[in-house]
């Protein structure tokens, strides 16, 4: 629309005469014009009532749309904007604001987190505005993630520029680790209003955190590290709901074991969130007895991963027996040795092995867990998952191993002997001999056949162990097995 005109539109009843202001829009190309009502001025008897004794309320009401028209002109009238090369830009002066944090804006504030700071605000003394402070951090976070001082320049290029001092940020967080719980339960009580939360199943994993300090303290501790720094370590623990949504988190020092962790935090989640009955995943890591005893009682379940290799002589056989496989979403029984040949047959007409190697193989047994201090058996479901997808994805990852394991034989590089999961000198085997073959001090690196062999035979194999009863009969545990795959991603936050 090209051209707009505002005009007084006029409608007659037996009892009143009404004024309106229209809006004419014509469009230039096509010579249509439409129209709308955009104000309604009242009545003649109205109007008589509040303008000045005489006035003609026909002339007034033209009067208004004529005035109207050229407040709309105004807006939308051509603007020219000059430049001038020659003019230079002051130094440290900025010209270009994010406004994208906008959005995350929104959901903080419907989160009630602004509300909240000034509850812990109000009980406290201290000179700085804490949702301020905590409003840029989480901010910051999301896009670009950096540290408390990148955070605080992050935020000088926000529209709403900050109105705090880089040390005060530190002082607020010793604030907000004293308001930590309080904080994660009002945020969660807060996100029911913003977006469903399925808290019937949650998922739970750990993580260390290293500092570059040259001296530990009585929270950041030395201890065991994936990345084998030698840092102060803290630990982390972090429950996710059934959508991957953060839940709740909580914090050890780097020298404690991360079990006792999780009946602390199921505990808080009973306490502080209000939910008692809770299926739980977790990792081997976090899967100790005294675990898996807790959570197999009341409203509490556990659905765990185990390490197959590490399971009693009869379970192992179990295992890895070919016959009595069932498949999710078909019936009947399965040997495994007949899929795996099929599979692998090159003469199989390829839909057939797409759908064999897209399709999950589980077995599943009752196994016993027995509580250390009474002694009382309790029993757990064993499920043993197998997916030739898997199967293949762990023999290309072990047969690069194993040819950097025999690179670092061959070129004297194999010093020490390690048995990390995904280290390839676990497969190496050293042996003393002499020149005469008999044993000496001269030590020779080879790669073992015999470890290779006995870890490939569990490839395509995974483990779960769970406490609830009704596992045998549903056939969800590709379900599960993703579940824990979830699980172990929650190390990633």
């Amino acid at each position: 629309m090209n051209g707009c005109v505002m005009k007084v539109q006029v409608t007659r009843t037996k009892s009143a005469e009404t004024f309106y202001i229209a809006k004419t829009l014509r469009n230039r190309d096509t010579g249509k014009s439409t129209s709308k009502i955009v104000r309604r001025l009242g009545t003649r008897s109205e109007l008589e009532r509040v303008l000045p004794s005489g006035t003609d309320v026909a002339v007034w009401a033209k009067e208004q749309a004529r005035r109207m028209s050229g407040e709309e002109r105004a807006l939308t009238r051509k603007i020219s904007v000059s430049f001038d090369p020659t003019r230079r830009i002051a130094a440290d002066e900025r010209r270009v604001f994010n406004c994208g944090y906008l959005f995350l804006q929104d959901v903080y504030s419907r989160l009630g987190l602004p509300a909240l700071c000034q509850e812990i605000s109000q009980a406290r003394k201290f000179d700085f505005d804490l949702d301020a402070i905590l409003s840029r951090l989480v901010f910051g976070r999301v896009p670009e993630p950096a540290s408390k001082r990148a955070t605080v320049e992050f935020a000088r290029g926000l529209i709403e520029q900050p109105g705090f001092e880089t040390h005060q940020v530190y002082r607020a967080l010793s604030v907000l680790a004293q308001n930590s719980e309080r904080i994660q339960a009002q945020v969660f009580e807060a996100s029911k209003a913003v977006v469903p939360r399925r808290t019937k199943t949650l998922y739970y994993d750990c993580a260390n955190y290293c500092f570059e300090i040259t001296q530990e303290d009585t929270f950041r501790r030395y201890g065991p590290s994936r990345e084998h720094r030698p840092s102060p370590i803290v630990g982390m623990g972090l429950m996710m709901d059934a959508d991957g949504l953060p839940l709740a988190f909580t914090t050890c020092p780097g020298n404690e074991s991360e079990q006792p962790t999780l009946p602390q935090l199921e505990d808080r989640l009973e306490s502080d969130f209000g939910l008692t009955k809770l299926i739980v995943s977790t990792d081997a890591g976090l899967s100790s007895v005294a675990n898996r005893v807790r959570n197999s009682r009341g409203d509490l379940q556990l659905v765990v991963t185990v390490s197959l290799r590490k399971q009693p002589k009869e379970i192992k056989e179990w295992a890895r027996d070919s016959s009595g496989w069932l498949c999710v979403g078909q019936g009947g029984k399965f040997d495994l040795a007949e899929v795996c040949r099929a599979a692998d047959d090159p003469a199989t007409p390829q839909p057939v092995r797409a759908r064999l190697y897209g399709q999950t193989f589980y077995k599943t047994r009752w196994a016993s867990l027995a509580d250390p201090d009474t002694k009382e058996e309790l029993g757990q479901n064993l499920i043993v998952t197998f997916s030739l997808r898997y199967r293949n994805y762990q023999r290309s990852v072990r047969q690069a191993q194993v040819e950097r394991a025999a690179c670092a034989c061959e070129n004297g590089s194999a010093k020490r002997m390690r048995k990390g999961p995904k280290d390839p000198m676990r497969f190496v085997s050293s042996t003393s001999i002499t020149e005469e073959g008999e044993v000496a001090d001269k030590t020779v690196f080879r790669v073992d056949e015999k470890k290779v062999a006995e870890e490939a035979s569990w490839d395509g194999f995974y483990g779960l162990a769970t406490s609830l009863d009704d596992m045998r009969t549903q056939p969800a545990s590709s379900e599960w097995q993703q579940g824990a795959g979830r699980s172990r991603s929650a190390s990633g936050y």
